[in-house]
């Protein structure tokens, strides 16, 4: 089984109750897809589900967005062809390694995607990282998630360096997650603890 290439973004998952590890992949260009893998029994896998090539999707992350005990997909992707303003689009697995679109918003010019649990609600979030508004302005975008696989108006937080990478941590244990960003420019990372 083969995917188009280069993988950028893979995880590896349950996605069908069937205790194998699955397997969810986004390529790169030219179609960008958004691929998923159910492994066989035999340790290989095929492929159940694709996104569609025009989306473009340049990050996703994992979680269950609507509490039903399935993993869903969180999206971005472009609106148009090449640069502009992209949109989240929730995934919402069925539980058999396919998904259905649910939830979906205009969110301006991200870069990439995490989630975790900001407000300690035990609902997942989303954090977006804003990029190329300038060379010295970025925005950290919060939304906070209902429960249902829909979410809340974004919370905007400016920042003054791009950055490479972001994931979502509780650092303090606090129950409130924090975001860590790296920066391949200098080479350092930033913690931004999340204070209620």
């Amino acid at each position: 089984m083969t995917i188009e290439m280069p993988c950028l973004t893979c995880f590896a998952l349950y996605l069908n109750n069937d205790h194998k590890l699955d397997i969810a992949a986004k390529a790169g260009s030219p179609d960008t897809k958004l691929s998923v893998l159910l492994r066989n029994g035999n340790d290989t896998f095929h492929l159940t589900w694709s996104g569609d090539p025009v989306l473009a999707i340049p990050s996703f992350v994992v979680g269950d967005f609507n509490k039903d005990g399935k993993l869903d997909l969180a999206a971005l992707y472009n609106t148009l062809i090449g640069f502009g303003i992209r949109r989240i689009q929730i995934l919402l697995g069925n539980g058999d390694g396919t998904f259905r679109r649910g939830w979906n918003q205009l969110i301006g010019l991200p870069g990439f995607i995490a989630t975790g649990d900001f407000n300690n609600d035990h609902r997942l979030d989303l954090a977006i990282f804003g990029c190329c508004i300038s060379s010295t302005s970025h925005s950290l975008y919060i939304l906070l998630g209902n429960g249902d696989g829909t979410f809340q108006n974004k919370q905007t937080f400016s920042l003054t360096a791009t950055a490479s990478s972001m994931v979502i941590r509780d650092l303090n244990h606090d129950g409130r997650g924090d975001v860590v960003l790296t920066h391949s420019q200098d080479n350092t990372i930033s913690v931004l603890l999340n204070v209620p």
